[in-house]
């Protein structure tokens, strides 16, 4: 019987898996970053938002009552990139509600990012997330975010790393209670 050789595999360093650097910013007008995903649970009621997301949220629910159900984009001036992605979690206050919800919006608002082409957008929640009884809301939208980026290991091989995974960095606003 003849012996088999093992065969080595390395992956191209390329296809390797990467993490996008994690940063605090102080406001949604960072220019470093060209997008902002604004996660919350009800857009018609946002809590202290930061200027000028609060002051146009109003609008947007009015134009679109999309903007508190689906995740859409908007070009809005004053924002990183020009770029506003409104990311709603559904309700929170329901007994089968938990934090998956959060999860899932700040997963799905970076993908629109991706898909509007971001490569650093800026991750915005609303302060009334922790006040639905989630206090580590900020920690749960950074981890959503970041599982944006995943992808197979097939497809980082075959189309390369810059375009499997096109963010190369995660900004994110702290809740006021985090700052202090």
């Amino acid at each position: 019987m003849a012996a088999t050789t093992p065969v080595s595999y390395a992956p191209a360093a390329d296809a390797l898996p990467t993490v996008p650097a994690l940063a605090g910013v102080g406001s949604a007008n960072d220019a470093e970053y060209d997008a902002v995903v604004f996660v919350t649970g009800d857009a018609s009621k946002p809590g202290a938002v930061p200027e000028p997301i609060g002051a146009l949220l109003p609008q947007l629910v009015a134009v679109d009552k999309a903007v508190s159900s689906s995740v859409t984009l908007h070009h809005v001036q004053g924002v990183s990139g020009s770029r506003l992605i409104v990311s709603p979690t559904g309700p929170l206050d329901r007994c089968q509600d938990d934090v998956r919800a959060l999860f899932d919006a700040a997963e799905k608002g970076v993908a629109r990012a991706k898909a509007a082409g971001a490569t650093a957008p800026i991750i915005v929640a609303d302060p009334n997330l922790e006040g639905a009884g989630f206090p580590k809301a900020q920690e749960v939208l950074v981890l959503g975010a970041a599982f944006a980026q995943y992808s197979p290991l097939q497809t980082r091989e075959f189309k390369g790393a810059a375009v499997a995974q096109p963010i190369v960095k995660l900004g994110f606003l702290p809740l006021p209670s985090a700052a202090d």
